[in-house]
């Protein structure tokens, strides 16, 4: 498939009934083969072009050994809306493929909220990605059925940072948001969670998970000798409304609170349920 037909597949990704439910049931979903073959190819290229692009050269210290990167860089190269810049990747991001999905697990129309590469270094540290929500970090005043789909762009797995999911606790409301670097315990907030034993998602590339964005989820740190490369799309339910929080996606004057989040900026995505 060339580039300027990425993702344009005239099939939704076949989803089942016992999915959609188990999605409800436990906050999030795992979905082998969302992405093969050439699609998979384009979409990792595209990706991996769009990161490069991106990514300062590694600065260094007045005696030339490179500058320790900070706290939030070990824990991954983050890179925010590729989408608004880069045509291969808004194909995807934009599509109906999976924007339906997404629709289809909420049981709501679906419009983006924005998309990131995390691309997770080889280390030695402990560059794990602490438990936490999502939502909590977003600027919207409903604050329930935002979902992100997680794209393994290589394989995922214990030793290199995949997702793990705490079942269920989507249902527990939204919690104070944990700060990424110096985690806060979540569980402090939902003691009655902290036995339930955590589900590891290991994905082949081109696999995915969904989590619901107050889904407890978790991703270990890189010990392997290769960049843990992920991109995620995450959406938002059409009517979704702007808190007044300050917010990188966000950062526009203009923005009133109580104001819906659409627009060019925020497509929908999904068909009408």
């Amino acid at each position: 498939m060339d580039d300027q037909n990425m993702d344009a597949r005239p099939l939704d990704y076949p989803l089942s009934d016992e999915q959609i439910s188990a999605y409800r049931r436990d906050g999030f979903i795992g979905l082998d083969g969302v992405f093969v073959g050439d699609d998979l190819e384009q979409l990792r290229s595209a990706v991996e072009a769009a990161v490069a692009s991106e990514s300062k050269p590694p600065e260094t210290m007045a005696d030339g050994t490179p500058r320790p990167k900070g706290p939030y860089e070990l824990i991954f190269n983050q890179k925010v809306n590729l989408w608004q810049r880069h045509p291969r990747i808004a194909r995807v991001v934009t599509s109906k493929r999976l924007g339906n999905l997404a629709a289809r697990l909420e049981g709501m129309m679906m419009r983006v909220w924005h998309d990131q590469a995390l691309f997770k270094e080889p280390s030695s540290a402990n560059n794990k990605t602490p438990w936490h929500q999502d939502a909590p970090y977003w600027p919207h005043q409903e604050r329930r059925h935002q979902t992100s789909i997680w794209i393994a762009l290589k394989d995922a797995t214990a030793i290199n940072g995949c997702m793990a999911f705490v079942g269920g606790t989507h249902k527990i409301g939204p919690l104070p948001a944990v700060d990424l670097v110096s985690p806060q315990d979540i569980f402090l907030h939902a003691p009655h969670i902290k036995p339930v034993k955590p589900r590891v998602i290991e994905l082949k590339a081109g696999s995915a998970t969904f989590h619901n964005g107050l889904t407890f989820h978790y991703a270990g740190p890189n010990k392997s000798d290769h960049i843990r490369e992920a991109f995620a799309i995450i959406y938002m339910p059409e009517g979704t409304r702007y808190d007044g929080q300050r917010h990188i996606i966000t950062d526009d004057p203009g923005l009133k609170i109580g104001q819906p989040l659409d627009g060019p900026l925020f497509p929908i995505v999904s068909d009408p349920m």
